[in-house]
């Protein structure tokens, strides 16, 4: 019965969505922004790299706190992965949202800092040189989660090593578009400086450069970049005024 509980409490706590909370409170819609997406890297773009930090940082908490719960009362590794899973599935599907949320990383590096700090240590360290030297955030991403599992198997965390590697599929299927942009070359990388785009009420917000061309893929994978443009007309293809206008011959 006890379990039941930490179960369903981690996935209702992994499902409070902070990054539209958060933002809904400064006046922002962040599903309208950027990627569209509720986690931090997002909301950096919508409101700022500080408030992006809270975020973050709530987001490793719904992962942390019921794995170390589950820690503190059950003594199978397996168990407190589980409950962390919880709070994953919540995140990246939250009843709050149409069971829609993030991508999960936040949350599941939580949950590995709950389970196995060892190597949440580990695998954060290679987040933060690759993303120092890259500023790719989803190329970080995928590489720290797959050093994750080698270093569980370094270290003979045979459990982590398999739900590490369940993980590491997770991602790759949840950053799908991010991989794509990645290989052509059009993934955009984090930028900390603020910019001031037009129409923005003089809001500063966090931009990516080089900006995406595409926005919000579809169901064809077209998109889903980091800035949203609109369909641009080829003036070859319009038909001029001239054009347009009958010819009336000479009387």
């Amino acid at each position: 019965m006890l379990l039941a509980c930490i179960f369903a409490v981690a996935y209702f706590l992994g499902a409070i969505p902070f990054g539209v909370l958060i933002t809904r409170a400064k006046g922002v819609d962040v599903t309208k922004i950027g990627s569209g997406n509720i986690g931090a890297t997002n909301v950096a773009r919508a409101i700022g790299n500080e408030w992006a930090a809270g975020v973050f940082l709530l987001d490793v908490l719904k992962g942390f706190g019921p794995t170390f719960y589950a820690r503190s009362v059950d003594n199978r590794e397996w168990v407190w992965f589980l409950v962390g899973i919880a709070a994953i599935a919540g995140h990246c599907a939250s009843p709050f949202l149409r069971f829609r949320g993030g991508k999960g990383i936040a949350t599941s590096l939580g949950m590995v800092f709950g389970a196995a700090p060892l190597v949440a240590a580990g695998g954060f360290l290679v987040f933060g040189i690759l993303f120092a030297i890259t500023r790719f955030v989803s190329l970080s991403s995928i590489v720290a989660v797959g050093s994750s599992v080698i270093l569980a198997v370094v270290l003979r965390d045979w459990v982590y090593a398999a739900v590490g590697s369940l993980l590491f599929l997770f991602v790759l299927f949840t950053h799908r578009k991010n991989i794509r942009r990645l290989l052509d070359g059009t993934e955009p990388k984090f930028c900390f400086k603020r910019t001031q785009p037009p129409g923005d009420g003089g809001n500063a917000i966090v931009s990516a450069e080089p900006a995406s061309p595409s926005l919000h893929e579809d169901e064809d994978g077209a998109g889903d970049g980091d800035a949203d443009y609109g369909p641009v007309d080829d003036p070859k293809e319009t038909p001029s005024a001239a054009r347009d206008l009958p010819r009336t011959g000479a009387h």
